[in-house]
């Protein structure tokens, strides 16, 4: 199967005529004249085999990549689309692990909050019976130890 033809011209104006002749069809328009099974005059005439011609002006010959011509187009279109999806699974797992690490943060916050140290110096003393729940009624820690530490 060929998919791509490659036509000279002597003169620019035949070129210009024949770009003109041939001119891409809007998308929409396109997807509107097959959904409702519609052939035109004009679109007919650009048939070849059975085959909607697409005819553009190609770039220059040193500009193209001779080796890309042989790939199938589903075959680039499936490597894009699993490029785009794996893209959009990476991107979603940083967004959730960032959700993660923020709530983290702030349960973090709200069970140690931070610290008051008292203006009088810590006692070593005082910061362990902090640690073991035993200086103040509910065995809570206050954080003693941070304060002697510092």
């Amino acid at each position: 199967m060929i998919d791509y033809i490659f036509v000279t011209f002597k003169h620019s104006a035949t070129l210009r005529k024949a770009v003109e002749v041939f001119e891409r069809e809007p998308a929409a328009s396109k997807l509107i004249r097959i959904l409702c099974c519609v052939r035109s005059p004009r679109q007919q005439a650009k048939q070849f085999r059975g085959k909607e011609l697409d005819v553009e002006q190609a770039v220059e010959p040193d500009e193209i990549v001779w080796e890309h011509l042989g790939v199938a187009q589903g075959s680039t279109s499936a490597r894009k689309f699993l490029t785009y999806l794996v893209s959009l699974l990476v991107i979603m797992a940083a967004a959730i692990l960032t959700a993660v690490v923020e709530g983290q943060r702030r349960s973090a916050e709200s069970d140690y909050p931070a610290i008051k140290c008292p203006s009088e110096t810590v006692r070593k003393e005082q910061a362990y019976l902090d640690v073991k729940g035993k200086l103040v009624p509910g065995g809570m820690n206050t954080g003693l130890m941070d304060c002697y530490c510092q």
